[in-house]
């Protein structure tokens, strides 16, 4: 997953975006006391980035098993929680 990540990263820092990292992100939860287990949801993820100054916040998961892993993202406007783009794409 760590490869994953920084492959995205990569992409989008060449293509004009701010990245803003997991370890920024932990920084911030821990700061305003988020209580939180397991995945992070998409009202979790939206106040996070927007608590970041983010304006669109990615998220992602692997789902399958075996030969049969996809990748899936989603990018959510901070501002209304709106799902602006979404990608699959098997591993």
């Amino acid at each position: 997953m760590d490869y994953i990540a920084g492959e995205l990263e990569f992409i989008w820092v060449n293509d004009g975006y701010i990245i803003t990292d997991r370890s920024q992100l932990d920084r911030l939860r821990r700061e305003q006391n988020f209580q939180m287990s397991g995945e992070v949801d998409d009202e979790t993820a939206v106040s996070i980035g927007k608590f970041a100054g983010a304006n669109i916040i990615v998220t992602g998961r692997v789902d399958g098993e075996g030969n049969l892993q996809r990748l899936r993202l989603r990018a959510l406007d901070t501002q209304t929680a709106q799902v602006v783009g979404v990608a699959s794409e098997r591993l």
